[in-house]
Formats: structure tokens, C-alpha cells, sequence
């Protein structure tokens, strides 16, 4: 085999290579298409989530406090007391967000 020749079938394979490479690249996903993304746009698809989210938080507490209900009850409340800040904090933020007039 000439050398040129040699030279033309590692250039065809390097160049295959980088197209390979700029496909996988190229298999960009939106923000949109998201899983996580399209879920939490919808009403139901949020509400799921909050439920899931209470439900592994209880399952968690569950397993902590074994067969202390004291400690169960406690851990609910302080996670009840933490949660009540934070729901001021997102209702302010929508208020805000929500209102371009003034006062």
C-alpha cells in the first residue's frame, strides 16, 4: 500500500470519529423537555410532587423514631415550624412577582 493511500484511510477514520463525537454533541435536550421540568409546569404534576415529597418526609421520620410516637410527633412539628417560614417566604415572592403596581 502507497503511504498516501495509508494516509487517506487514517484521515477517513479520524473524521468519522469527530463526527461520532459532534453527534453525541449534538443530542441536546431543553429546558422544556425535561423530565423533572414538564412535570413541575403543571398544576397536578406539582401537587404530585408536594404529596411524594410529604410522604417520603413521613416515611423518614417514621424510620428515625421507630417505636417512639414522642419523637414522631416531634419531628413533625419541627419540620411543621420550619415549613412555616418557608411558605411565607414563597408567598411574598408570588405576591411581588404577581404586582406591578404600586402602593
Amino acid at each position: 500500500m502507497s503511504a498516501r493511500r495509508k494516509k487517506e484511510q487514517k484521515t477517513n477514520a479520524a473524521s468519522s470519529k469527530g463526527r461520532h463525537a459532534k453527534q453525541k454533541k449534538s443530542d441536546f435536550t431543553p429546558d422544556e423537555l425535561r423530565f423533572f421540568n414538564r412535570i413541575w409546569a403543571s398544576r397536578i404534576g406539582r401537587r404530585v410532587l408536594i404529596v411524594l415529597g410529604v410522604v417520603l418526609l413521613l416515611l423518614v421520620f417514621t424510620l428515625i423514631a421507630r417505636d417512639d410516637a414522642n419523637l414522631f410527633l416531634l419531628l413533625v412539628g419541627m419540620a411543621l415550624l420550619l415549613l412555616i417560614p418557608a411558605f411565607w417566604v414563597y408567598l411574598l415572592y408570588h405576591h411581588k412577582k404577581e404586582d406591578n403596581h404600586s402602593i
